[in-house]
């Protein structure tokens, strides 16, 4: 491709699958792979997005910012469990 610039994308597709038409079938360790990789991938998504909200919460209570190492250690159900802690103290300083 890098030598023949009129070869694209789309028929280097065609001539990869010619010559080696193999894809990951259900079950195989190649599709357990990609799977495992997608999850993964999900579980980072989710893990930044409730360190994000957690951030966002302290920064309205007025406490220290946790940092990155402090949560990228800590489960999805201990950031759950922070995220409620921290919810609960801003229900209790808009009730006094």
């Amino acid at each position: 491709m890098s030598v023949n610039p009129v070869v694209g994308e789309e028929k280097m597709n065609e001539l990869v699958s010619e010559f080696w038409p193999v894809q990951p079938e259900p079950g195989s360790v190649a599709d357990q792979l990609i799977k495992k990789g997608e999850a993964r991938g999900e579980a980072r998504g989710i893990t930044h997005e409730k360190a994000n909200t957690i951030r966002i919460l302290q920064s309205i209570l007025g406490v220290a910012e946790s940092t990155n190492e402090e949560l990228s250690g800590k489960s999805l159900s201990e950031l759950q469990a922070t995220i409620e802690t921290l919810r609960k103290q801003i229900g209790n300083r808009f009730n006094e």
